[in-house]
């Protein structure tokens, strides 16, 4: 269902682009540099509708630390004492 008030949420945060006009998940196998850059738009053209619409990318950090060491003891580094 193409884009509306009703359904916007479907279209917000996807691994891929989702065409707003027919659903088509557009495939960034081809360079889309830009997309890339937290916050950055560029225009997209649908390979199925060939309507165009605005593509806004947005990055979510993680953190792990799950692989560290116990770093309080025996590294010869500062232990907070």
């Amino acid at each position: 269902m193409p884009l509306s008030e009703y359904n916007d949420i479907t279209y917000w945060g996807n691994e891929e682009p989702l065409c707003p006009h027919c659903d088509t998940p557009i495939d960034l196998g081809e360079p889309f540099p830009s997309l890339y850059v937290d916050g950055e738009q560029q225009h997209l053209d649908c390979p199925e509708c060939k309507k165009k619409f605005l593509c806004q990318s947005s990055c979510t950090w993680k953190f792990s630390t799950d692989d560290s060491e116990n770093l309080d003891h025996g590294d010869g580094g500062d232990d907070g004492d």
